[in-house]
């Protein structure tokens, strides 16, 4: 199986390679602002407990977190949207291990601020059999630490690429949640936690997986003792 972060890496050298240099300049320049700012250092990290939320899913159904952690531990990402490509690769690399994380108990679940149509039309397109939530103006993200206004270099880039995310996220900002992935436990408490102010760089979906198979290790361990 291909790593992600390898998939990544080759998507960073083709952006490289591709962009204008003018663009790409700007792009580095906003994260390095981001960077230096230490915004994932105030998230939500590995302790903390998730707020619980009830959220639409691409369907348009109610999704509450308690309730699906009744049914064991939920692995919660953030990502921008479907028209950034390294969300893209993020999902479907999750797609691809959802079977393993169902065999442990645990279920996948994808978080963006972009309009509960176009995750519908995300879903569709990446054969993604997770839900995918609408996080209408970032307000789980804001309460996680992880939304962020985007710096003038970054909206100016986007703009020029095409990408019009207030129309996305039926918002009038340009606000983004960082890339960020959580392993929920049953009560609520984050067992693993990776956030990135880079929106290029994700958690790899095997160590998601891997520290839920410690985590069941582990109890297992304690029921023995």
């Amino acid at each position: 199986m291909v790593q992600l972060a390898n998939q990544l890496a080759a998507r960073r050298a083709a952006r490289q390679k591709h962009l204008p240099p003018d663009l790409q300049q700007s792009m580095d320049a906003a994260i390095s602002k981001l960077k230096k700012a230490r915004l994932a250092d105030t998230a939500r990290q590995q302790g903390d407990l998730m707020p619980d939320f009830t959220l639409l899913d691409h369907l348009g159904q109610p999704y509450r977190l308690s309730e699906q952690l009744i049914r064991g531990p939920v692995v919660i990402n953030f990502f921008c949207g479907g028209w950034g490509p390294f969300s893209t690769l993020q999902l479907q690399a999750l797609q691809q291990l959802q079977p393993d994380f169902q065999r442990i108990g645990a279920s996948l679940l994808g978080i963006t601020p972009q309009k509960q149509a176009l995750n519908q039309m995300l879903a569709r397109q990446l054969t993604v059999a997770f839900p995918l939530l609408c996080d209408r103006h970032n307000e789980l993200a804001y309460q996680c630490g992880l939304a962020v206004e985007l710096p003038a270099e970054m909206i100016d880039a986007l703009e020029q690429l095409g990408v019009d995310l207030p129309e996305f996220n039926d918002s009038e900002g340009w606000i983004m949640p960082m890339p960020a992935s959580y392993v929920v436990t049953p009560d609520r408490r984050i067992e693993y936690a990776y956030i990135d102010e880079d929106f290029s760089y994700r958690a790899e979906p095997y160590e998601l997986l891997l520290a839920l198979m410690n985590r069941e290790r582990e109890l297992l361990g304690y029921s023995h003792s």
